[in-house]
């Protein structure tokens, strides 16, 4: 089996439990409040990530572009 892993920062990481305690949404048992979205291209990956009440995250490191 194959596998892609893609890694965030430190600084990313922080910024995704920040905005992530911030809603209070409750989905149930099994889980898939967070979608996470990731779209490598040329210069670098997008990392974009929902959350079930609709709200949107970007944490897309354009700083390494």
């Amino acid at each position: 089996m194959k596998e892609i892993k893609f890694l965030l920062t430190d600084k990313q990481y922080s910024k995704l439990e920040k905005w992530h305690r911030r809603c209070n949404i409750d989905v149930g048992a099994i889980g898939g409040r967070k979608t996470y979205e990731i779209t490598p291209t040329g210069l670098g990956i997008i990392f974009k990530v929902k959350c079930a009440c609709g709200k949107e995250l970007d944490l897309t490191d354009t700083n390494i572009w």
